[in-house]
């Protein structure tokens, strides 16, 4: 029978070591690799939200003018009819920049629901422009004879919407949607 040598001790302890320190080499690569991509996604939410947070700050929205006219209006009832008083629906659109820096180039824009066409806007009933809303500033928009009238306060699906877009003070240009959506303005909403 012949004898195999399978070599000394000590050649199989530096063998093992050998072994054992590429793998723990490489479990700590694979660490600090997660740790990487963890702490790269946390400076990357970091400096999202330091780019968002003078624009999250401004927002737009739509409510009734508690101090429009009251029409007397005809209703039936059960086949008699009666005068009722009923306010006129006004809107009136405000716009706040709650932030502690000016905002620029302020659009404020309306369309009704059913003038989307394929998720684009076909038409904008009415759009203000203003240069500049200074820190804790806001307006108050009446707006046109066109949004009192129905579909305005008609079926859901036909409403007015407003948005805006606006510049903040570090030159990053913004969108504020219909629903309260901010999101970052890569090119201009179609007149």
């Amino acid at each position: 029978m012949a004898k195999i040598d399978l070599g000394d001790l000590p050649g199989w302890i530096q063998a093992v070591t050998t072994i054992g320190a590429l793998a723990f080499a490489w479990i700590a690569a694979k660490s600090a690799l997660n740790l990487y991509r963890i702490e790269s996604a946390r400076d990357e939410h970091r400096a999202r939200a330091e780019r968002e947070s003078q624009a999250s700050r401004v927002c737009v929205w739509m409510e009734p003018d508690l101090h429009a006219p009251i029409d007397e209006i005809e209703v039936e009832f059960s086949g008699r009819y009666e005068k009722v008083r009923e306010r006129q629906w006004r809107p009136l659109t405000n716009v706040k920049n709650g932030s502690e820096l000016p905002v620029y180039a302020v659009t404020v824009y309306f369309y009704r629901e059913d003038m989307l066409k394929n998720g684009e806007i076909e038409e904008r009933h009415d759009i203000f422009n203003y240069p500049v809303i200074p820190p804790g500033g806001g307006l108050t928009i009446h707006t046109s004879d066109d949004l009192q009238q129905p579909p305005f306060y008609g079926p859901a699906d036909h409403a007015f919407r407003v948005e805006m877009s606006f510049r903040d003070a570090a030159n990053n240009e913004w969108h504020r949607h219909p629903d309260g959506k901010l999101s970052p303005r890569i090119d201009r909403p179609s007149k």
